[in-house]
Formats: C-alpha cells, structure tokens, sequence
C-alpha cells in the first residue's frame, strides 16, 4: 500500500506541475478508484460517505491503517506498540 499511495502522491504532483490542480475531493476519488473491487470494496464505500475525509492526508491515514488490518486477516506480521515498545505479532 506504501508504494502505491506512493505513486499516487507523484502523480497528484504531477498534474499540480502541469498546472492542472486536482481538488481535495478528486484526490479522494482518483486514490478510491484505484483500489481493487474484491478487498476494498467496503472500505471504498466507508470513505466516500465518511465526511471527516476531506484530504488525501485523511484517507492516506485510513488506508495505511485498512492494509495493516487486512495484513492481520491474511495472518501477515503486524507491528504492535505496548508501553513504548515495538513489538511484531503474527497475528
């Protein structure tokens, strides 16, 4: 998801270079529809009406923490913070 959200912001830089800014909203609709159907279909219809999303910082948050829960699901390690420690569960 890193790089993907990655590639996003560079393209997002781009088009700002070209002099073609896009919107906050269309930020957040390119970066959703960008997304494949099958694991994020739920998620993508959270964000859309979720109206405390209102920049691409604001999803970014959400889909950094969405790819870590669906990292859990699979069974993939995940790092977990306890009293100021780092500590990688393979929940």
């Amino acid at each position: 998801m890193h790089e993907h959200l990655r590639v996003i912001l560079a393209m997002i830089r781009d088009f700002r270079t070209a002099d073609n800014v896009l919107t906050d909203e269309k930020q957040i609709l390119a970066v959703l529809g960008s997304l494949p159907d099958e694991t994020w279909d739920h998620f993508k219809l959270t964000m859309t009406h979720n109206e405390m999303v209102k920049t691409f910082n604001d999803l970014k948050c959400h889909l950094e923490l969405e790819a870590e829960l669906q990292d859990a699901k699979r069974g993939n390690a995940v790092f977990v913070v306890e009293l100021g420690q780092l500590k990688t569960t393979g929940l």
